[in-house]
C-alpha cells in the first residue's frame, strides 16, 4: 500500500500552485485573457502536468479562469457585466455579514476586529496598495467571521476570489478609494462593536456602492482605452 504522505504530495503543490497563480491574477501580474499554457506552467515551476492541471482546475472554479476543450485555459476576463453581477451579490450579502456580526459578536472576536483595523490604518499610512487591500480583505473575513453564520460564509467565499480582482483593481487604479475605504471601514467597526446592526448594514451597503460607483468608472475607462488601441 502507497504511503499516505506521498498520495498527498501531487494535491499539495496543486495547492500551492493554485494559490500562486490566484495571487498573479489578483494583482493583475496574469492580466485578464493571458493564456495559461500547461506547458509553460509545468517548465516554469519545475512540476508535473498532473498538479498544474488540478490547479487549473482549482483557478476556473473559483472563477478566474475558464477553459475549453482543445482551446485551453486562460484568466477569466474582466468587465462591467461581471463587476455587476459580482457587486449586486456582495452588496446584500455583505450587509447581512455586518448586521449579524454585529448582533451576535463576542467581545474577544470584537477585540480582534479592532485589531484587523488598526493593521488597515497602518497600511494606508505606509501608501503601499498591495498590503492595504490584503489588510482590507483581513477586516472583511473578521466581520465574516464575528456573523455567526456558516452558510453566509459559504456564499461570500464562493464570489470572494472573483471580487478581489476588482477590490484590488479600485484601490490600485484609484487611490483615493482608500481614504475613503478607511472611513468607511472606521465607521462600520464601530456600528458593530456598538451592536447597533441596523447601522452596521446601511454603512456597509453605502460603501460597496460607492466602491461599485468607482470601478464601473475605472472599467468604462479601460474598455474606452482598449476601443482607442484598436482603431488606433
Amino acid at each position: 500500500m502507497p504511503d499516505p504522505a506521498l498520495v498527498q504530495i501531487p494535491e499539495i503543490i496543486a495547492a500551492q500552485l493554485a494559490r500562486h497563480l490566484e495571487e498573479q491574477i489578483v494583482f493583475g501580474e496574469l492580466p485578464p485573457n493571458t493564456r495559461l499554457v500547461e506547458e509553460e506552467i509545468v517548465r516554469r515551476y519545475g512540476v508535473s502536468r498532473s498538479p498544474v492541471r488540478e490547479a487549473l482546475r482549482v483557478l476556473e472554479q473559483d472563477g478566474l479562469a475558464v477553459r475549453e476543450t482543445r482551446k485551453g485555459a486562460w484568466v477569466s476576463p474582466i468587465g462591467l457585466k461581471d463587476l455587476d453581477e459580482i457587486y449586486a451579490c456582495r452588496l446584500g450579502l455583505e450587509g447581512l455579514a455586518a448586521e449579524e456580526a454585529a448582533k451576535n459578536g463576542a467581545e474577544a472576536g470584537l477585540a480582534m476586529l479592532r485589531g484587523e483595523l488598526d493593521a488597515l490604518v497602518a497600511a494606508s499610512e505606509a501608501d503601499d496598495v498591495r498590503l492595504y487591500f490584503q489588510r482590507n480583505v483581513a477586516v472583511t473575513d473578521r466581520i465574516h467571521l464575528l456573523s455567526g453564520n456558516a452558510t453566509l460564509r459559504r456564499l461570500l467565499g464562493a464570489i470572494a476570489k472573483p471580487a478581489a480582482r476588482y477590490r484590488y483593481l479600485v484601490y490600485q487604479r484609484s487611490p483615493q478609494m482608500i481614504g475613503i475605504s478607511v472611513e468607511g471601514n472606521r465607521a462600520i467597526v464601530e456600528a458593530i462593536t456598538r451592536h447597533n446592526a441596523r447601522s452596521a448594514r446601511a454603512l456597509t451597503e453605502d460603501l460597496l456602492l460607492q466602491s461599485w460607483r468607482v470601478i464601473r468608472q475605472e472599467l468604462e475607462g479601460i474598455e474606452r482605452e482598449a476601443v482607442a488601441a484598436a482603431t488606433g
